[in-house]
């Protein structure tokens, strides 16, 4: 039939082999180390153990060192692991179902290289569910996720005009020398003095905070934007307009999706990879009849498209039409789709959360206040409309908001004008599509489902990093509360600008770790200096920078010489990741305490000694007796909490396994260890430098960095205030 055609013309379809089955030649099966599943978790991910996983293009690589002991949060929502994704038939389904316009756009880059196929898979929610289910299965652990978000300014606007007016009224019950007590003592001693009538207020303030804060934390974009938005972001001019590009940006190319469609995809993710047959050797397909065909690049799509559901909660219909049809009824209809026919039933290895007992199914279950619709085309409120049975994939929500007031259907030019928008914005089918297929679950919903599926009250573990600039801090607390109310578990918010997070948690119900991150491990140093760091700070920074030196572009000797090293010397990629070492300043000494009979033996032995990790091995250049300042003099001068990360697809397998072991050797100094993106224990071959290319997982945070001066110490810095 048109889909067993289909899927054997997918070129997802070649390797088979990711559920750690695969054969040699002669039919007999290798043998292989198989980790073991963690007995407490129940979940079955299908995602094969590590040391047998294979990537698409075959080309898997196991680090030498062995597994990362200590991993803060998964970089970039573990879009490191989609070159073994596109290897699993199983999660190659489940993308196909829940994100078909990113599976379209994907399947003809497929065999691309290693680095586009990380870049595309960025902040996607089906890559980071396929990384989570595999560290819960196979290493027991709760994977934290990190999130790249960009708040919406305009509701950004709408909640600080709340809290100014919340803020007034409470100053009328002050005066002058409550203020000096504090915020919270003030508005202690204020709400004290209230009558029952005047806390009635300041609870309608207060609900009317928390609804369009959830409602910003509904439209916040998962996306880490390009370099030309972050520049726009950065000089806080024209936001509404940047939020809109970021909003517009095609998903594979570091475009948003809303953080509640995100969770959405995400818990179906899950529970779709525990829906599936867990026979090895009769893979069920369940997806979409009509598949898309791939052949020779080209991508045809069946015919026959019928209208799906739509789903989306930032769109409306036009004023004077209840459903799409209504909209393309006169418009010419597309020619080209995919069937819209829900996921089949399959056996589960893992009981389906009951979705009836999550949200209602008819408005009748609906308080009077939920059932009215505030949710407009003026001022983006929520809303609470007829939600209906969308079968296994979930709930689903029709999309028909009533007219406001002095809206009719026979007002043509406004009718006219927003029918063009709407269709404009529905282009295509696919688009549609794609839609359709987000269950329309609220963010708590969606933690409930994982809830159910992981068997923990707090599945979800969040590491925020900030991208919208220019925003208030106690704008910031109320998301972190609102997503905390909702069962997420905030790890922490972080951001390159230190003054953008700096002093959130005074603002937060309950404090929440402030997150410093920084290109090098210079800009460390500098932050130190200039008073940005503080005793106890929480940074992270690119674990590539221990590699890199920068070369001194005022010495002309120097440039000729690099010239000379990428354009005509023999270029050895093997040789250039065996001179691999860490610089000096990355050295570590450890305290040796010395017996007394130690000290009898060898009089002339010091009563410590300093042995250089490293240096045995020969990782670490210079010698015993450097001299200079080192990371972990500042670490333990200021009490520093220190992770690493890196860029995944700019890593080569020598430097990663360099850094992995650094940190696994040295948790005194690394305490939060490397997060990496991608799957714990392995990484691909298709990243290897080049004359012009380093794959030290730096990338180009080289060119934007400080560089380490060894001749500072931190006795000579100033604590910041």
């Amino acid at each position: 039939n048109t889909s067993d055609r289909c899927r054997s013309l997918s070129p997802f379809r070649q390797n088979h082999s990711s559920t750690g089955t695969r054969r040699r030649k002669n039919g007999r099966r290798p043998s292989f180390r198989i980790e073991p599943r963690q007995e407490q978790n129940l979940i079955l991910s299908h995602t094969g153990p590590t040391s047998v996983m294979e990537s698409i293009r075959h080309d898997q690589i196991l680090f030498s060192c062995g597994t990362i002991q200590n991993m803060l949060y998964a970089h970039g929502g573990f879009f490191g692991t989609a070159p073994f994704m596109l290897a699993n038939p199983y999660w190659i389904d489940i993308l196909r179902h829940l994100m078909p316009d990113v599976y379209v756009a994907i399947s003809p880059r497929v065999h691309r290289p290693a680095p586009e196929l990380i870049h595309w898979a960025e902040n996607n929610p089906i890559v980071a569910a396929y990384g989570s289910a595999h560290e819960l299965e196979y290493n027991g652990k709760l994977a934290n996720l990190e999130w790249d978000v960009f708040l919406d300014p305009h509701l950004v606007q709408r909640i600080e005009i709340v809290l100014d007016e919340r803020e007034k009224f409470i100053k009328l019950f002050c005066n002058t020398m409550d203020e000096k007590k504090g915020a919270q003592s003030a508005e202690a001693i204020a709400v004290a003095k209230m009558t029952e009538s005047e806390r009635a207020i300041l609870g309608y303030y207060d609900a009317e905070i928390k609804r369009r804060t959830q409602l910003l934390c509904d439209r916040m974009l998962i996306a880490h934007g390009n370099v030309t938005q972050l520049l726009l972001e950065q000089a806080g001019i024209a936001k509404k307009y940047n939020f809109s590009r970021v909003k517009r940006t095609c998903r594979t190319l570091g475009g948003g999706i809303t953080a509640r469609q995100w969770l959405a995809l995400y818990a179906e993710a899950l529970r779709m990879s525990c829906s599936h047959n867990d026979d090895e050797d009769e893979y069920v397909s369940t997806s979409m009849e009509d598949e898309f065909a791939y052949s020779e690049g080209d991508l045809s799509t069946c015919s026959n498209y019928s209208t799906p559901q739509t789903s989306d909660d930032e769109s409306d219909f036009p004023p004077g039409y209840s459903s799409y049809d209504d909209v393309t009824s006169s418009a010419p209809k597309q020619q080209s789709g995919c069937s819209s026919s829900e996921y089949g039933k399959v056996p589960r290895t893992l009981s389906e959360p009951n979705f009836n007992q999550i949200v209602s199914t008819s408005d009748d279950e609906l308080s009077d206040d939920e059932q009215k619709n505030i949710f407009n085309r003026n001022d983006g409120s929520p809303s609470k409309s007829k939600r209906h049975d969308g079968g296994a994939l979930g709930v689903f929500r029709s999309r028909s908001p009533p007219r406001t007031q002095g809206e009719n259907r026979g007002d043509d030019l406004n009718s006219a004008m927003l029918q063009y928008e709407f269709l404009r914005e529905r282009t295509t089918s696919l688009d549609e599509l794609a839609w359709s297929k987000c269950p329309d679950l609220t963010i708590e919903e969606s933690i409930t489902v994982l809830k159910s599926l992981m068997k923990c009250n707090a599945p979800l573990g969040l590491m925020l990093d900030v991208k919208s600039r220019h925003v208030p801090k106690r704008v910031w607390a109320l998301v972190v509360d609102v997503l905390r109310e909702a069962g997420a578990r905030v790890e922490g918010i972080a951001s390159f600008i230190v003054e953008e997070i700096r002093g959130i948690s005074d603002y937060c119900t309950v404090p929440v770790k402030e997150v410093l991150f920084f290109h090098s491990a210079g800009d460390v140093q500098e932050a130190c200096h200039n008073g940005r760091i503080q005793p106890g700070d929480v940074v992270f920074f690119n674990g590539g920078s221990l590699f890199w030196e920068a070369p001194d572009y005022s010495d002309a000797s120097a440039l000729l010489d690099i010239v000379h090293q990428r354009c005509y010397c023999k270029f050895d990629s093997t040789k250039m990741k065996k001179d691999y070492k860490f610089l000096p300043y990355a050295r570590v000494k450890k305290k040796q305490y010395v017996t007394s009979r130690e000290r009898d033996e060898d009089e002339d032995r010091h009563r410590h000694s300093f042995e250089l990790e490293g240096e045995m091995n020969g990782l670490i250049s210079g010698n015993q007796n450097q001299v200079g300042s080192t990371i972990q003099m500042y670490k333990e001068h200021y009490n520093l909490s220190i992770g690493m990360y890196v860029q995944e697809f700019a890593v080569d397998e020598a430097a990663v396994s360099m850094l992995v072991k650094l940190c696994n050797e040295h948790p005194e100094i690394y305490n939060l260890g490397l997060s990496w993106g991608g799957v714990n224990g392995v990484t691909v071959k298709g990243i290897q430098p080049g004359r012009f290319t380093n794959t030290d997982g730096f990338w180009n945070q080289r060119y934007i960095c400080s560089s380490w001066n060894s001749s500072l110490s931190p006795d000579d810095a100033r604590m910041g205030q």
